[in-house]
């Protein structure tokens, strides 16, 4: 049964427990924008509500992984622990299943069904936000409900109107959101509404859509979103909506040299790890974690003629051999290297030339803070393995900076030094106010701040009360 309007529970038994599972990136894998082909100039605006397109969260494209993904059910994009935990609460007759998502109605409904109709899965309700009026959003800046506060309401709604309910458990994977419905469950705990609760939090890395799909989506929602602009100044003109930060610009793409490195095969990635092992001890678990494994940095941008001359320049081989291991803060791992000699040889910026392996992203943790490993152990000769690599540039797409606006023409007279010079008793915010008196009086009176008027606005200064 799925009703995203009544939360009354399906006839047939009191159910006294109800199961509430996230869709994103809790039951299935939802891809972001890959930061490895975008620069945060791009991804900030493709994610954020109110901009290119609504946001990513709001494009149907973000769930539309192609034709052979959905023809396989979209298979290995679904949590399977998740999906486990769905089967066994849908074959619990005292259970309420629920699917409570922050997507919206009318763009995703008919695609979550047809996603998890394919897995069999058959939750009792799937929930989805209600429509909204981004034009209304647009204009205004203000979206009517969080997804937080929303998801609340719900679950406050259906424990309300069916008193059988003494448990809720949810599953959810955003940090902030496990958070506040821990302290909604508390909420309904303490009023008596219910006897048990709890949040699990759901810790998965990233996902990303093919490279192809995802360069043809990105490309046509900018598109869109540069349509749409032109739309809108039609509209509106030199008009500015009440919400003025949110008056849409266009969008240019631009291709540039994020940095420049020596890169490996996937088989000299496949080597490291499966024959490498991190430097943690068993308590830490590193099978979420973002694996990266694929070069060494040898400089930020694009490198100096100078120095790739050094090392036999673009597409030069470089032969490496790793030495040693090291973490930081049991959150990303590295590989200590050394050049060996060759046609290319290596030269780096980076005090310690490492490959960097893998990061726990889920806890904050970015690739460059393998920079900040100290601590390295020595690999035993057995492991102390040779890669080739080839020099190369890394390219990442984001958005063309425009242009700072002009300064503003100087005032070729200084209203505050003359404030200072006739009013030296007024201080601070005074003299801020007293020019602004006088900039009102000058423009009543048609008086052009010039050398020419001076004494007219020395007078105005000298007067004012």
């Amino acid at each position: 049964m799925c009703d995203t309007f009544s939360y009354q529970l399906p006839t047939g038994g009191e159910r006294s427990i109800l199961n509430v599972f996230d869709f994103d990136n809790t039951l299935f894998r939802s891809p972001t924008p890959n930061p490895k082909l975008w620069e945060s100039s791009l991804i900030g605006p493709l994610t954020a509500f109110q901009q290119v397109n609504n946001g990513w969260w709001h494009d149907l494209r973000s769930l539309q992984l192609g034709e052979e993904v959905e023809k396989q059910g979209w298979k290995d994009w679904w949590i399977e622990p998740i999906v486990d935990k769905v089967r066994q609460s849908m074959s619990e007759p005292h259970n309420f299943t629920v699917l409570l998502t922050g997507r919206v109605k009318d763009i995703f409904e008919q695609q979550i069904l047809s996603m998890v109709t394919s897995k069999g899965l058959s939750f009792d309700l799937v929930i989805l936000k209600p429509p909204i009026n981004y034009e209304s959003v647009r204009l205004t800046g203000e979206e009517t409900h969080s997804t937080t506060s929303f998801k609340k309401s719900v679950i406050e709604n259906i424990v309300e109107q069916n008193p059988s309910i003494k448990e809720v458990y949810m599953w959810e994977d955003r940090p902030a959101h496990v958070l506040k419905f821990q302290a909604a469950i508390s909420e309904l705990l303490a009023s008596g509404r219910i006897e048990n609760g709890a949040v699990i939090q759901v810790i998965e890395p990233p996902s990303h859509m093919p490279e192809a799909i995802e360069k043809s989506r990105v490309s046509e929602m900018v598109k869109e979103h540069n349509e749409f602009v032109d739309r809108w100044f039609k509209l509106y003109g030199d008009k500015r909506p009440p919400a003025k930060e949110l008056v849409p610009r266009k969008m240019e793409l631009i291709t540039f040299v994020k940095y420049t490195g020596v890169f490996f095969s996937e088989d000299s990635t496949n080597l490291l790890l499966s024959q490498l092992s991190p430097p943690f001890g068993a308590e830490v678990d590193t099978s979420g974690w973002t694996t990266s494994a694929n070069h060494v940095t040898m400089c930020l941008l694009r490198c100096s003629e100078s120095m790739l001359d050094e090392c036999g320049g673009l597409g030069a081989s470089v032969f490496v051999k790793i030495v040693a291991v090291g973490q930081y803060r049991n959150r990303i791992w590295a590989l200590k290297l050394h050049g060996q000699e060759n046609i290319g040889h290596l030269v780096s910026t980076n005090p310690v030339p490492h490959i960097t392996i893998a990061y726990d992203q889920t806890q904050g943790a970015k690739a460059l803070e393998s920079n900040l490993i100290t601590d390295w152990q020595e690999l035993p000769p057995s492991k102390q393995y040779v890669l080739r690599g080839v020099i190369m540039e890394k390219l990442i797409t984001g958005v063309k900076k425009r242009p700072p606006p002009p300064p503003p023409p100087k005032a070729a007279v200084s209203l505050g030094a003359l404030i200072k010079q006739h009013r030296p008793e007024l201080k601070g915010p005074e003299i801020g106010n007293l020019v602004k008196y006088v900039q009102t009086r000058m423009v009543e009176s048609n008086i052009l701040n010039s050398i020419e008027n001076s004494e007219e606005i020395t007078s105005l200064i000298v007067n004012a009360p």
